[in-house]
């Protein structure tokens, strides 16, 4: 059996640390683990520390770890689209708030995605698109937006 990781062993100080305990109260809590140090706790020991600090109020912080962001059907995150539709109309100048508009940027992705021949219409194409075609069109789309703001100041 092992001991337990150095991540585990900063878990119980940052524990120790919110709840304010003094070395008596931390000694304490070890002792009911069978221990003098976090460094000789083994992972049933250290399930009793953690068991004590959640009895005292403590919260473990993995509660508060940031959602996985949302996908689509085909796996790019919504953030992804929403940066697609951001550069296409920094670009353009167009909202994507008539059939034109979005006409016009769902054949600029059909023409630069083959991946994305298949699909007849814009929505399908947001369901569908992947993370590493949405991250390239991204990318196509940066620079394009470098060479735009480029042209601008030098003219």
């Amino acid at each position: 059996m092992n001991k337990i990781s150095k991540s585990k062993i900063a878990l119980i100080h940052v524990a120790k640390d919110k709840l304010g305990l003094d070395r008596w109260e931390y000694e304490q809590i070890l002792a009911a683990a069978g221990v003098t140090s976090s460094t000789d706790l083994y992972e049933d020991g250290f399930r009793v520390v953690m068991s004590k600090f959640k009895e005292l109020g403590f919260e473990s912080v993995s509660k508060y770890r940031k959602p996985a962001p949302r996908r689509t059907l085909g796996g790019a995150t919504l953030s992804q689209i929403d940066k697609i539709k951001y550069l296409w109309r920094d670009i353009t100048g167009h909202a994507l708030t008539t059939p034109d508009h979005r006409a016009t940027l769902y054949t600029f992705l059909y023409k630069h995605n083959r991946d994305l021949r298949h699909y007849d219409d814009l929505i399908e194409i947001w369901n569908h698109l992947d993370g590493r075609t949405a991250h390239i069109t991204i990318k196509i789309l940066m620079d394009m937006k470098e060479k735009a703001h480029g042209q601008n100041t030098t003219g």
